[in-house]
């Protein structure tokens, strides 16, 4: 009997999805304010996100939102809202992130 290996192999990409889909709901951060640049039901797209942040030398992190059905991407977290703010301008001025946001979300 013929063993399919591209089925095998979308079994395996299936569980590695689920396993990261879980880490990113275990994200540590100890900041309550996060600059958003981008939220998602489709986890696809956040990657896009995440990578893009990266190659602008940013180290960015999900947060997961409303009990996982949303992953954010964030690039940076504040401890208060004024330095939070100060520096999603400049974000937004200097990386072209115009759409980003702040997301005041303590760690669970």
């Amino acid at each position: 009997k013929k063993v399919d290996t591209h089925k095998a192999d979308s079994i395996a990409t299936a569980k590695a999805l689920e396993a990261q889909k879980i880490a990113q709901k275990k994200a540590v951060y100890k900041n309550p304010y996060h600059i958003i640049i981008g939220s998602y039901v489709n986890d696809v797209f956040a990657e896009v996100a995440y990578k893009k942040a990266e190659e602008l030398g940013f180290k960015p992190y999900y947060v997961s939102r409303y009990n996982g059905k949303y992953t954010a991407v964030s690039i940076k977290s504040f401890p208060d809202i004024h330095k939070a703010y100060n520096n999603l301008y400049e974000i937004q001025d200097e990386f072209g992130f115009e759409e980003a946001w702040v997301l005041f979300q303590e760690n669970k």
